[in-house]
């Protein structure tokens, strides 16, 4: 009962789990699960970590995404996948995750220019103001956790 205007914190892989795939049981499951040691998961680990090569080349990347938001069928809710997905994918290399973000900013400014500017990040239309808004939820995570319990 002492703690009654203490704010509850959630640990960090839960916290990330729920800022990242709120609507996705399955893709934080995923995300999260340990892999095993059996044959089936060795070779799928292969082609994570040559995956994981491939999304360190920032035109690769930045070429994908754009790729992938050209096409019709591909919905809000999966660009903030895909968004989720990056952000786990690049969560320990954080300076690379932003230069990214930059070139998808800029990017995405350009195109917006003669359309309506004032929109631009009002919503989440697109994968990198939702990679904006995860990345700012991981660099605030540590401020908040340090520093909001001692607010009144």
């Amino acid at each position: 009962m002492e703690n009654v205007g203490a704010i509850p914190f959630l640990d960090y892989k839960h916290f990330a789990s729920r800022i990242f795939f709120p609507e996705s049981e399955l893709l934080i499951k995923l995300c999260i699960k340990d892999i095993g040691q059996d044959t089936e998961n060795l070779q799928l680990d292969e082609r994570c970590q040559t995956f994981s090569k491939l999304i360190q080349d920032q035109l690769f990347l930045t070429t994908m995404v754009h790729t992938l938001e050209e096409q019709k069928s591909f919905t809000i809710k999966d660009k903030c996948s895909l968004a989720s997905l990056i952000t786990v994918a690049l969560h320990s290399n954080l300076s690379y995750l932003t230069e990214v973000m930059e070139v998808l900013l800029k990017d995405l400014m350009q195109r917006n220019s003669n359309t309506q500017p004032k929109l631009l990040l009002r919503r989440t239309e697109s994968t990198v103001e939702k990679l904006l808004t995860n990345w700012v939820s991981v660099c605030l995570y540590g401020f908040l956790r340090v520093c909001c319990p001692n607010i009144p």
